[in-house]
């Protein structure tokens, strides 16, 4: 809400009065929720541990149905890339069986794809489309910038 009620305070001159909200509501909040934390956390551990092959299953899949509702302008967009993170979560060594998924007979791969090493891949490959979309042909594209009628 901070985004929403913030801006407009700003504009009217009350830039520190929503600074102030913001953070008074953001320490309730947070005490409220640890709070909580602490009082359910024994009854969540023992419901998680109950938790098998299915129920695994049905929340992987509550996950991907939840991306497709908060991607609502392009759920196929989303749920493209809902799979591609469940390929990229599923190499490595099976925990309950011991077989070796998608790692095509490498050793680098037993351990599974690091988090880490995904992040950095997915950003150098959005800054090599970048740089081909504004190159062409050993030439920089200028882009101009375009007014809008308010």
């Amino acid at each position: 809400m901070t985004a929403l009620d913030g801006y407009p305070m700003a504009q009217q001159g009350r830039g520190g009065v929503a600074l102030s909200i913001s953070a008074v509501s953001s320490f309730v909040g947070s005490t409220i929720a640890i709070g909580g934390i602490i009082l359910f956390a024994p009854v969540l551990a023992q419901w998680s541990l109950a938790f098998g092959p299915a129920e695994y299953f049905a929340l992987m899949i509550f996950a991907i149905a939840c991306l497709g509702s908060m991607m609502a302008e392009n759920p196929l967009k989303s749920f493209l890339a809902a799979l591609i993170g469940l390929g990229l979560a599923t190499v490595g060594v099976d925990a309950n069986t011991g077989v070796y998924r998608f790692t095509f007979d490498s050793v680098h791969l037993s351990d599974g794809v690091q988090f880490i090493v995904v992040v950095i891949g997915l950003f150098s490959v959005s800054e090599i489309l970048l740089m081909l979309e504004s190159t062409s042909g050993g030439q920089k594209l200028v882009r101009k910038n375009r007014t809008h009628a308010v």
